[in-house]
């Protein structure tokens, strides 16, 4: 049996816990490869079971106390170096510290956008650094699946429960015959009499 065609969505990295994400999509719902250090995980979460998708923001402080303490020494050292007015060597530390202070000015400014899938037992998520606009078309995209294939199963339940109502139900009585009227026999049934020209009786 050929494995079902994967592709891919995005990744996403916690720096504190040291594992990765990788994030596929396949029929019918997403498939995600957790990296923690030498293991991978695989483990999976279909449409049909997802609880709720969120997308939001985070900026990561660790992220930003890092690279701010990287960049902090060449900065002063820069000053240290400008009040000797040696331009070269003002040059070369502002390049060492644009090392650290590029990724935070980005950092804080655009933030990383984040879109997590929860299913029942597990969850997909997905980080954008700097395509915030594939990130809102992901999002979108994902969300319509998702009602998409919830709307079917739901449709499918009713369905087989409407068919097992339907064999489950006790027969129908028969129907009842009318009654029969029959003479009873000795009895005579009464002449009519006979009518006149205008319409009535003679009596």
């Amino acid at each position: 049996m050929a494995a079902p065609r994967r592709i891919f969505l995005g990744r996403a990295r916690s720096a504190s816990a040291g594992v990765r994400q990788r994030v596929y999509e396949i029929p019918g719902g997403l498939e995600i490869d957790i990296l923690e250090f030498y293991e991978i995980v695989r483990k999976r979460v279909f449409f049909e079971d997802v609880v709720f998708i969120t997308h939001h923001k985070f900026y990561g402080w660790a992220y930003l106390l890092l690279t701010a303490l990287c960049s902090v020494p060449f900065l002063i050292a820069v000053a240290l170096t400008l009040a000797t007015n040696t331009a070269t060597g003002t040059l070369v530390l502002l390049f060492f510290a644009s090392l650290g202070g590029i990724p935070f000015v980005v950092r804080l400014l655009l933030g990383v956008d984040v879109i997590t899938v929860y299913g029942n037992r597990s969850k997909a998520e997905i980080h954008f650094q700097l395509r915030k606009q594939r990130a809102r078309d992901l999002f979108r995209e994902l969300c319509n699946k998702v009602r998409d294939a919830q709307t079917a199963a739901a449709a499918e339940i009713a369905a087989q429960e409407a068919q097992a109502a339907a064999e489950n139900a006790p027969p129908l009585p028969p129907p009842q015959q009318p009654p029969v009227l029959s003479e009873s026999p000795g009895a005579e049934v009464p002449p009519v009499p006979p009518a006149t020209a205008e319409g009535g009786v003679v009596g």
